[in-house]
């Protein structure tokens, strides 16, 4: 697997599709890593030029140095400089859950990178400041118990979240293989990476909302009902978005329903790049 040295830590991606395709960046949620997107790549790898990327704690990208380059702005800072090392075109950011809120944090200070945003299951944090607090301590607490019991325990306890009830329909080899690449994780990496990039750490970014002039493209699951209603809000305030639900299906559509994720990524990337060509816009 390539790796990139940025700011003193070894990103982790691969890399896949041919290189006149549109480009699509793929960022996974919490326990995830850059494999989790390979049914994805493989159903797109013809038609698509795709970076998969594993972030901060996560996968095998490694050595950071200091708890911020596990947060947000940590993230967005590694995916700028490794862009700048692949010397990728304007693309689509696709990033589900966690990597979705990297995702948008990244849009709202590097949009000039994008063609477009694609999010799915994912939020712009938390409004109220007593909220973030609590979820800031429910983060410590989550993290603690990732470093004191093991990371086995603790995947096993994240899968029985009823978020995640849904997946239970999921074919069972795709749910061994999410098993397997999340127990492949290092405790302590996670635990890092909890502590500075789960929500509670996270700045509230519905107030920027408004100003992102960009195309986006929010996916959720019907049975994902909390996510449903936040993609809602979400809508009603950004300038240039459009929802589409994937019936039967909860927070991991792309696990979940990997024809209905994959064919609105590649619609999305291809409407961009045609719009753009057509515009005389330069990737």
């Amino acid at each position: 697997m390539p790796t990139a040295r940025i700011d003193n830590c070894e990103v982790a991606f691969e890399e896949s599709g041919p290189r006149h395709a549109p480009t699509v960046v793929l960022l996974h949620g919490f326990l995830g890593c850059n494999e989790d997107w390979q049914v994805i790549r493989e159903a797109l790898d013809e038609r698509l030029h795709i970076v998969a990327v594993d972030l901060p704690g996560h996968g095998r990208t490694r050595a950071a140095r200091f708890p911020d380059d596990y947060s947000i702005d940590g993230a967005c800072r590694l995916l700028d400089g490794l862009f700048d090392r692949l010397a990728l075109p304007q693309f689509v950011l696709a990033g589900y859950s966690m990597g979705g809120r990297i995702a948008l944090a990244f849009a709202l200070r590097s949009r000039s990178r994008l063609r477009g945003l694609l999010l799915e299951s994912a939020s712009p944090g938390i409004a109220g400041a007593a909220e973030r607090q609590q979820r800031l301590i429910d983060d410590e607490q989550r993290a603690q118990i990732l470093e004191h019991d093991g990371l086995a325990a603790f995947v096993r306890a994240w899968e029985s979240q009823p978020l995640f009830a849904s997946q239970h329909s999921a074919p069972p080899a795709a749910l061994a293989t999410q098993r397997e690449l999340r127990l492949r994780g290092d405790a302590h990496e996670l635990a890092a990476s909890l502590r500075a990039a789960g929500t509670g750490g996270q700045p509230w970014l519905g107030d920027h909302l408004a100003s992102l002039a960009l195309p986006l493209l929010l996916i959720t699951g019907s049975l994902d009902t909390r996510f449903c209603a936040i993609a809602r809000q979400m809508l009603a305030a950004l300038p240039d978005a459009r929802c589409i639900t994937a019936e039967g299906a909860g927070h991991n559509v792309h696990l979940e329903q990997p024809q209905f994720f994959a064919g609105a990524l590649a619609d999305f990337a291809d409407r961009l790049a045609h719009t753009n060509d057509n515009q005389g816009v330069r990737p």
